[in-house]
C-alpha cells in the first residue's frame, strides 16, 4: 500500500512542483536521483512514514512537476517546499544527483538539516571518472540495441548530466566548478 496522505503543488517561480507528505514524527525528506521521479521511493515511503513525517517531491521536469521555463535553483525550490511544509531539522536522504542536492542544500542551510543519508551521491566540483562513464554506457547498451530507450534515457546517454550543466547550483558549488 502506497500512502498518499497529503499532496499538492508548490508554485516555484512560475513552475508547479509536485510534493507529498505522509506520517508523523521527525521529518525525513527523500530527494530522487537524476533519472527517476519521486515514485522511485515507494518502498521507503511506506516503511518510513510509519515513524516519520516523510516528504518527497518531483524536481522540475520530473514526474508530475512542470519543466522549468526559466533559470532556477534546485536548492531554492527545496527550501521553498520545506518552508511551505514548516519542516526543519530534517534528515535529507538523497540518491545520486539527489545526493548532490542534499549536500549542497545542507551547505547552504546547515541549521535546517539534522543529518544526511547519501546513496551513491554525485559531489559538486568532482568530475565523473572514465570508469563510471564507461560503466553507464555499457549498462544502457542492451536498451539501445533493443531500441527500448525512452526520451529521458536517450537524452541522458547523449549528455549524461544535462541537468547539472543547465541549472546553476549554489554559490559554493559553482565557485569550485
Amino acid at each position: 500500500m502506497i500512502l498518499r496522505a497529503a499532496s499538492g503543488f508548490l508554485d516555484a517561480g512560475g513552475s508547479k512542483v509536485f510534493y507529498e507528505a505522509a506520517g508523523t514524527g521527525p521529518p525525513l525528506v527523500l530527494v530522487h536521483d537524476g533519472l527517476m521521479h519521486s515514485d522511485g521511493w515507494n518502498a521507503q515511503w511506506e516503511f518510513f512514514s510509519k515513524h516519520h513525517r516523510v516528504i518527497r517531491y518531483d524536481r522540475r521536469g520530473y514526474g508530475q512537476s512542470a519543466p522549468a521555463t526559466a533559470p532556477y535553483s534546485n536548492i531554492d525550490d527545496l527550501h521553498a517546499l520545506l518552508t511551505r511544509l514548516a519542516a526543519s531539522n530534517e534528515v535529507l536522504v538523497g540518491c545520486s544527483a539527489g545526493g548532490r542536492l542534499a549536500i549542497d542544500f545542507a551547505l547552504e542551510y546547515p541549521s535546517l538539516v539534522q543529518r544526511l543519508v547519501l546513496i551513491g551521491p554525485v559531489v559538486s566540483g568532482l568530475d565523473f571518472s572514465e570508469h563510471f562513464q564507461q560503466r553507464v554506457r555499457e549498462g544502457f547498451r542492451p536498451l539501445r540495441e533493443r531500441n527500448d530507450v525512452g526520451a529521458t534515457i536517450t537524452n541522458w546517454l547523449n549528455d549524461p548530466w544535462p541537468s547539472l550543466q543547465r541549472t546553476p547550483w549554489p554559490k559554493h558549488a559553482s565557485a569550485k566548478s
